[in-house]
């Protein structure tokens, strides 16, 4: 079994030793250094003939694999030698060879079968890596030339040098259908001519019908390695008796075989003694253009016309604004930007029409197989009885564990312990995202949507966009806050209601805060309240307010552009969405039902539940306990107020100068604390729950369900988060009473704020949203989908015993976690949770904007690197736009413009400073306005029971306490009585209101008008779109009715530009100067 050559020699025992030790299976790991082979080169020029070289495939340092294998190839790299059945090989240099994929292509190769691995030396291999390394790990090298991509002279070289195999049969050149790039002089036999290609730097074009092609890395495909698997279905390999498993088996025989008469193709990976077993399913192109017909599928048009820069002073302006920004931009050299190609649905007799390349199967994107896969999987019956009309799709199958799991497959896997990439992990489309969007090292880069769309689908992709539409809205926001905040800041010496509020020369004794327990204190004791409070309530805080009240029409306004350009550019103007089949929950739910009726649009009988005898008393019943869930958060509320008073009563009573002066921000710190936690609670409940009614309801499809669920969710978060806001901002202290007449709640005194609301308002605000965007969001979904796929691993029988690096790649997606039907419905509702902290109490909180920023920055990349390592690759599914969450955002921006008048009218002081500056102030300031806003109490009208038991010494011989109030002194006429100020004060409060509400409302209404969907440039390119594609077919149509050839000439597509650019208007002599793409984002700006 030796290898010897003139030139070239194996050392044989160190072969027989491999040999014999079987160390290790084709396409395994193993570490450098475990076994050095010494290669003895004879003669400066090395040659090797091709012997009885059979068909393998080799993979260099970096990953690349080079399908067939010249043994002329000269690469210095270091690594593992597989050789299958030759009797001798012989290789210039070593290279990594691998071969899983090609196994089954020969049958000579299966003849005597066996595998050599020889670890070799690393040193070389680390100085080619460190010389070399950066251009390999960003595209495919060449096998011939080490350019990124093989240049056309190398592939038909090497097409010559490989030799026939053993037993007649010739290697099967794939090589050259994979890369046989159109337009190209075959000059091979001249060696000049073909450096000089290479001198030049020829790079061959890579065809595709999106993006580029998702290149072979990782063993995607049938054991032939030329099918792509699209799409997995694992299922379990034993079942609880035999009955059950005969059962199952059936299903699954039937149910494969019709998916094998509709036109997939099938193969098993079936293991014995392992528990799960495999199905993979490719699809042909046959079903591929059958199936995008039938689902009306866009495909690209073969031309597209020149594009038109009309250097406007926008587009100038624009020019300047994308060169400052782009150190916030990702490289075009590693993420280059994706064209905007014309569509048009596809049909196949019009296949004249579409850029449909020499390799057909590159015509339809990976998301585009598995979404046509997965439409065929969910149709596809597992009965052959003829009264099973509902005994179909993959989702019911699931759900009665005839399979376990069903996915689409990820590409490259192989994470170093550090969690990135191995530095000779192959160029792929998931190392891309990786690397250019979900590593922490991006958080200030844009995120390259194209590329996300075409991995994942329009609607993660429209999920992501609108998520970094509204960070990049949150800028100007979060800056202004800042602004508002720093303002606060720096006057605060200069605060005249701070200083005379922190006089205790002014001598405010107030009225004690509770009965018996509580002693008279002086206002000053309320100077550090009053200093943390003008940090929020200044001089900016309402115009601040009107602002962000604008600023969410605003956001709403420009992201309709945004998203119409998105809609644009994906091809999602015109879709629709498919009629949907009935869950398969539902189905098994009404299986006995006697009640059936004729779908209106299926036109089949299929059970249904009665309206007033099954759907009102349930939907009654559903509403019934959601509102009782409701008042379980209102109780929460309720026993937080209870404690509150409790530990203030407590505090109070301590001899500890610190404690009873800080009293109150102890207890509002410490209540809002264990509000947090029970808010976490009841938020996991609220969720079990309402899946649980949702469930009960029965809804037909898997929208009715999302919607209901939706609904559901968003109402019941609402009341948990923002039920103790509301009670802080509108409630707390406005119906307390006055000494002496105090209003009781279940016989108890209702509480009070010392120095007022708006400080103990601010801290409830900054503990729960910040509480809640830092751990529920964040930390949880970084660390929490990592620990259960770690137990889930250790979880599974037998699993965690094999070596992970030799599990197949559907093997290893299993064990990630499934992001299941509602995935991206709980990534939109804590944004939206977050969107109401943002909108309705920023009067109150003006860094909210900013705190959300910051959040969102963290959760785009948290978001990013879950959806990219951790979960399984989801089916790409097709959205128009981001559904019933834009109609919450609007609700929300609409129902803050009232909160924040509100709050700024009844928790500030704004209003009640503005009246006395204007009406009561001697000098035109706030000097005295303190004093003004304290009402006196003789202290002999206090009844017995409020009389303070134990009263400081200092307090003992007084006759007269202050509380806040606009209230007739004890002296007047008619004491206690409410003073002409306070009427001046609740009559400008409502002039405040309901101005503040409808000078927003006009303005927000009058941009909503100014600002339209679609931005005029955008609407001339979709006309353009049109207006081209019917020149094509009528063109083509007319060439075919003549009886020529179906294929447009490029004079014939020049001459359509021309007619395209005068129908617009444009000057047809006027070069090309910007990209579609650019123009399309200019116009969204």
């Amino acid at each position: 079994m030796a290898s010897t050559h003139d030139h070239i020699q194996i050392e044989e025992e160190i072969v027989k030793s491999v040999s014999h030790q079987n160390l290790i299976n084709i396409g395994d790991d193993i570490e450098s250094g475990d076994l050095e082979v010494t290669f003895h080169e004879e003669g400066s020029t090395p040659h090797v003939e091709a012997a009885s070289l059979q068909r393998i495939s080799v993979e260099d340092e970096v990953g690349q694999r080079r399908g067939v294998t010249d043994p002329a190839i000269s690469i210095p790299l270091q690594g593992t030698v597989v050789v299958q059945n030759a009797d001798s090989y012989d290789y210039t240099n070593p290279v990594f060879v691998k071969n899983r994929d090609y196994a089954d292509l020969w049958p000579s190769s299966k003849q005597n079968l066996e595998e050599y691995r020889i670890t070799l030396d690393d040193d070389t291999g680390k100085t080619l890596w460190e010389e070399f390394g950066e251009e390999w790990k960003e595209q495919d090298s060449c096998a011939y030339c080490c350019y990124a991509v093989c240049c056309y002279c190398c592939v038909k070289r090497i097409q010559k040098k490989v030799a026939p195999s053993l037993n007649g049969d010739h290697v099967d050149n794939s090589l050259s259908k994979e890369f046989d790039p159109p337009e190209v002089v075959d000059d091979t036999d001249n060696e000049d001519a073909c450096d000089e290609q290479r001198k030049d730097g020829f790079k061959l074009k890579i065809w595709t019908g999106e993006i580029f092609e998702e290149q072979r890395g990782r063993n995607i495909f049938f054991d032939d390695g030329i099918r792509r698997i699209d799409y997995v279905l694992a299922y379990p390999s034993k079942y609880k008796d035999s009955s059950e498993q005969e059962n199952q088996e059936k299903k699954r025989l039937v149910f494969e075989r019709n998916l094998e008469e509709e036109g997939l193709e099938l193969e098993h990976d079936i293991v014995d003694g392992r528990e799960i077993q495999y199905t993979k399913v490719h699809a042909p192109w046959e079903v591929l253009v059958r199936y995008a017909e039938i689902m009306k599928t866009r495909m690209p048009i073969k031309e597209v016309p020149d594009e038109i820069r009309s250097q406007s002073m926008w587009e100038i302006m624009a020019d300047y604004m994308s060169a400052l920004l782009s150190p916030f931009q990702l490289d075009p050299a590693v993420v280059p930007p994706v064209p905007k190609k014309f569509t048009h649905v596809f049909e196949r007799d019009k296949s004249y029409l579409f850029a449909i390349p020499e390799r057909k199967e590159m015509f339809f994107s990976h998301a585009a197989r598995s979404r046509i896969t997965d439409y065929i999987l969910r149709r596809k019956k597992y009965s052959d009885e003829e009264s099973s009309t509902f005994s179909f799709g993959i989702k019911r199958l699931i759900s009665m564990q005839t399979y376990s799991a069903a996915y689409p497959l990820h590409e490259v896997t192989f994470f170093s312990v550090e969690g990135s990439w191995k530095p000779w992990t192959r160029p792929s489309m998931r190392r891309l995202l990786y690397e250019n969007w979900a590593h922490w090292r991006n958080w200030f880069k844009v995120q390259p949507l194209d590329y996300i769309r075409v991995y994942y689908g329009e609607k993660t992709g429209l999920y992501f966009a609108w998520l970094g539409y509204y960070t990049y809205m949150l800028i100007p926001a979060s800056i202004l806050g800042l602004a508002v905040f720093i303002y606060g800041v720096v006057t605060i010496d200069d605060s005249v209601v701070a200083k005379e509020s922190c006089d205790w020369s002014n001598n405010f004794t107030m009225c004690p805060l509770c009965n018996k327990r509580c002693p008279y204190w002086n206002y000053a004791a309320v100077c550090t309240d009053v200093y943390a409070s003008h940090m929020f309530d200044n001089a900016l805080t309402v115009a601040f307010s009107m602002f962000m009240g604008l600023w969410g029409t605003v956001f709403l306004e420009f992201w309709k552009r945004e998203q119409a350009a998105i809609q644009f550019k994906w091809n999602l103007l015109n879709f629709q969405e498919e009629e949907e089949p009935p869950r398969p929950e539902y189905l098994i739910r009404l299986s006995t039902s006697k009640f059936k009726k004729k779908h209106k649009i299926s036109g089949q009988m299929e059970p249904f539940l009665p309206f007033w005898r099954r759907r009102v008393p349930v939907f009654a019943a559903s509403a019934s306990v959601m509102l009782l869930m409701c008042l379980a958060a209102v109780g929460v509320v309720i026993g937080i107020i209870v404690y509150r008073m409790s530990t203030l009563s407590a505090l109070y009573l301590q001899d500890e100068e610190l404690l009873y002066k800080n009293a109150g921000i102890v207890a509002s710190t410490t209540a809002a604390c264990i509000n947090l936690v029970a808010i976490f609670i009841l938020n996991f409940a609220y969720s079990k729950l309402a899946e649980i009614l949702t469930d009960w309801e029965c809804l037909r499809t898997q929208s009715e369900y999302d919607s209901s669920l939706s609904f559901k969710l968003y109402v019941l978060q609402f009341v948990n988060y923002y039920s103790s806001i509301f009670y802080i901002a509108f409630f707390k202290g406005r119906f307390a009473g006055r000494p002496g007449n105090y209003n009781t709640f279940f016989g108890a005194r209702q509480e009070e704020c010392q120095g007022g609301c708006l400080m103990e308002l601010c801290i409830q605000l900054a503990i729960i949203f910040v509480g809640k965007q830092l751990l529920q969001n964040n930390l949880m979904e970084i660390f929490l989908p990592r620990v259960k796929r770690w137990i889930k691993e250790k979880c599974c029988s037998g699993e965690d015993k094999v070596d992970k690096s030799r599990l197949r790649p559907w093997e290893k997606d299993l064990s990630l976690n499934e992001m299941g039907q509602q995935g991206l419905f709980y990534e939109y509702l804590e944004i939206l949770i977050q969107f109401g902290f943002v909108t309705l109490f920023v009067a109150a909180f003006p860094l909210a904007p900013f705190c959300a920023l910051l959040n969102n920055i963290i959760e785009i990349r948290a978001d990013a690197d879950k959806f990219v390592t951790q979960y399984r690759r989801p089916m790409a599914q097709r959205s128009k736009d981001i559904g019933i969450w834009y109609e919450v955002c609007y609700v929300v921006s609409r129902l803050a413009i009232l909160t924040n008048a509100f709050l700024i009218t009844s928790t500030s002081s704004f209003i009640e400073r503005l009246v006395y500056e204007m009406e009561y102030s001697d000098s035109g300031g706030l000097e005295g306005f303190v004093n003004s806003s304290l009402a006196y109490f003789n202290v002999s009208d206090f009844d017995q029971i409020e009389v303070p038991d134990d009263p400081n010494g200092e307090y003992l011989n007084i006759t007269l306490c202050r509380y806040k109030g606009y209230n007739e002194p004890p002296w007047a006429n008619d004491p206690y009585a409410y003073t002409t100020q306070y009427w001046h004060i609740m009559a400008a409060q409502f002039i405040f209101v309901v101005v503040f509400e409808n000078v927003i409302i006009v303005l927000t209404s009058l941009l909503a008008y100014m600002i339209p969907d679609m931005p005029r440039k955008l609407t001339e390119q979709v006309h353009r779109e049109a207006y081209l594609t019917n020149e094509i077919i009528l063109k083509t149509e007319l060439e075919i009715a003549k009886g020529q050839q179906p294929d447009l000439s490029p004079l014939d597509m020049r001459n359509i530009r021309r007619r395209v650019r005068e129908a617009f208007g444009l000057d047809a002599k006027k070069p090309s100067t910007e990209s579609l793409d650019k123009q399309i984002a200019d116009s969204a700006v």
